[in-house]
């Protein structure tokens, strides 16, 4: 499996914000995270997200312009994704990116809004 991390601006009716793409066998299974919160990802700090919906596989390789101007968007980071735990709840997943290098923690809590919590490989071997 594949995952991308798009950064996505320029959209005249919402904020910049990330989008989370987990490859399926369907499409990308995509999450997004506020701008603040993605920083606080990165730092391995629980997250809230929202599951909005799918996107087509084009979009792990996919930078530009977004159809009917809904703005511009940006890799941030993509590699290999391995499924690791999931048990209807929580899920977990290791992402082998070019900045993320880790397990991606996700649990759903109520409708869309799910955490995320990113654990660094270099932090796992310290437990």
């Amino acid at each position: 499996m594949k995952f991308v991390i798009h950064h996505h601006t320029d959209y005249p009716r919402e904020e910049a914000h990330y989008d989370v793409m987990i490859e399926s066998s369907d499409g990308l299974i995509t999450w997004r995270v506020s701008e603040s919160a993605m920083k606080e990802f990165l730092e391995g700090k629980e997250v809230c997200t929202t599951r909005i919906a799918d996107h087509r596989k084009e979009y792990l390789t996919y930078e530009g312009p977004i159809s009917c101007d809904r703005g511009m968007v940006k890799i941030m980071d993509s590699g290999t994704c391995a499924l690791r735990f999931a048990d209807g709840t929580i899920t977990q997943y290791i992402l082998e990116g070019n900045v993320l290098h880790g397990t991606c923690i996700t649990q759903k809590k109520r409708g869309h809004t799910y955490t995320f919590r990113f654990v660094p490989f270099d932090t796992e071997k310290m437990h």
